[in-house]
């Protein structure tokens, strides 16, 4: 028993035998197989996993939980030998699958606008981004431009070599307003003088404005709710009914008046042509024109 033998002469057979370290770990992990066979030169490993080795003591790592059958064969000039045994490896879910997970920046902009992604997922190794608008993205942190309101559905998954998992929020994008209303008119610096005429740091008369189409058209006016005994700036009035600027393409300018009984309405100054369009729609706007005029309006979008 254990010799082969031939023409007088006898032989030892190989004889399989192993150990092995780390058995009943937790996934992923790592066990150590000790050969201990005699008699043999050459082996080959089954790590019942679907991988194989041919070194006399190899280490092998299992990635997912179960019970392996290995098999050692070992192999010399006058035959084989084999010895199994059952290595059992714990499952872990918590450990094997990422977990996907961010966190929104700028949620709830008004189109157009650019919204910040950051990713706090764990145990992944790549990313998958869908922005729900057809966007998509595979950095780990990561940005999208949102050029239309609506409610888009973002989902990220996160994947690593066991597996991936899918994490999901929407995204409200507001749209893009398409008109305003003038709430407050205030004048923050305009000229001492215009064509020679000041208006009255005394307080002996009144300050205000009229706000213009380029045709000329009075749209809206202070007169007849003039700031009177004026000594400093600013001044601003409250419009008792917001003015509605339908039209944000719409072309207008701000003449500045100083009204006393002795001479007169005193034109002071004007703002520049403008308009109201803008992509950041600001609580306040201010405009300017020559010799320090600067007006601002404190609007609400529509």
């Amino acid at each position: 028993e254990g010799q082969v033998c031939a023409d007088g002469a006898c032989h030892e057979l190989p004889v399989a035998n192993f150990t092995f370290v780390g058995n009943g770990c937790t996934a992923a992990c790592s066990i150590l197989f000790t050969n201990s066979s005699t008699d043999a030169i050459s082996y080959s490993w089954n790590f019942g996993d679907g991988n194989s080795s041919t070194q006399a003591s190899p280490t092998h790592e299992y990635l997912a939980g179960g019970t392996y059958t290995v098999i050692l064969t070992a192999t010399n000039a006058h035959g084989t030998s084999t010895k199994s045994e059952q290595v059992l490896i714990q499952s872990s879910t918590q450990q094997q699958l990422p977990n996907a997970s961010f966190t929104i920046n700028n949620n709830g902009c008004t189109a157009s606008c650019n919204v910040q992604f950051t990713n706090t997922s764990t145990d992944a190794t790549s990313y998958s981004w869908n922005f729900g608008d057809g966007g998509s993205s595979t950095g780990t942190n990561t940005n999208h431009t949102y050029s239309q309101g609506g409610s888009y559905t973002v989902t990220l998954t996160a994947t690593n070599q066991y597996g991936s998992d899918d994490y999901q929020q929407t995204v409200t994008i507001d749209n893009a307003p398409t008109s305003l209303r003038i709430t407050n008119v205030a004048i923050l610096g305009m000229p001492l003088t215009d064509n020679g005429s000041n208006w009255d740091l005394d307080g002996a008369g009144d300050i205000y404005f009229d706000l213009l189409t380029e045709g000329q058209a009075i749209v809206l006016s202070s007169n007849g709710a003039a700031q009177t005994d004026v000594t400093s700036l600013p001044i601003s009035w409250n419009v008792t009914n917001p003015y509605l600027v339908s039209n944000l393409n719409q072309q207008y300018y701000v003449n500045l008046y100083d009204y006393d009984s002795t001479s007169g309405d005193d034109y002071i100054a004007q703002t520049y042509l403008f308009d109201f369009t803008s992509s950041s729609y600001p609580a306040t706007i201010t405009k300017t024109g020559p010799n320090g005029v600067s007006i601002r309006f404190s609007v609400t979008w529509q």
